[in-house]
């Protein structure tokens, strides 16, 4: 009897092992307010976040533009003084069709203001012997090298120096139009070694200016090989 009792006991052990797990069933409630996605937080943590992402970019590429749009550009690529900005006669109040003409025909302009304040720059930018030659160039054509050359001898030769303009630019010489001279023989002879310095120079309307064209390249090159 206790065996079997026993057999009995282990096998409603068994019977409870193998029951499965107890299961509660509930009636689902419907939510009060959306759980996801969080319209307000969303649209402040974007604004945010895109706001942030813009002027970090804007700043990366500042910093790796090396284009020079604007005076201080200069000063920060080149590390170089600034002697002075030119306006465009956009601006200039005096009646002015080329600003070639400036200094000599609109003194009291505004353009020819500037000219003497870069001159002016250029006196105390060194002492007078290291300044016996300026270049004058830009990065491309139609920047206006003519015209700062042009204004620039002027307005020294009004300070009372002495001043040799020598127009080096043999694709497009222009400076011995605003001068009505004749380009006919010029700086390029005088490399080829047909002419001195003192056949082709030639004196100015300015008192204290004179002017070395450029010359023909074309004809300063045939007579050298004839």
């Amino acid at each position: 009897c206790e065996q079997i009792s026993q057999q009995a006991y282990n096998l409603d052990l068994r019977l409870e092992s193998r029951k499965g797990p107890d299961i509660d069933i509930y009636n689902a409630v419907p939510p009060l307010e959306r759980s996801r996605p969080q319209w307000l937080t969303n649209v402040v943590a974007g604004v945010f976040l895109g706001l942030m992402l813009g002027v970090g970019v804007a700043l990366l590429l500042e910093f790796l533009d090396t284009t020079v749009r604007t005076p201080r550009d200069v000063v920060r690529h080149t590390s170089l003084p600034i002697l002075g900005v030119v306006p465009n006669l956009d601006e200039e109040e005096v009646a002015l069709d080329e600003i070639e003409w400036a200094t000599r025909k609109a003194p009291n302009s505004m353009v020819a203001e500037h000219f003497r304040q870069i001159r002016t720059n250029l006196f105390f930018a060194s002492a007078a012997e290291n300044q016996r030659s300026v270049l004058v160039t830009s990065p491309g054509p139609e920047d206006g090298k003519t015209a700062i050359a042009v204004n620039l001898a002027v307005a020294i030769a009004q300070s009372g120096r002495r001043v040799l303009l020598v127009d080096a630019n043999f694709r497009r010489p222009a400076i011995h139009r605003f001068f009505k001279a004749n380009n006919s023989q010029g700086f390029s002879n005088v490399l080829v070694g047909q002419k001195s310095f003192g056949d082709v120079v030639l004196k100015s309307d300015q008192t204290g200016l004179d002017i070395l064209p450029a010359g023909q390249i074309g004809r300063a090159s045939c007579r050298e090989r004839v």
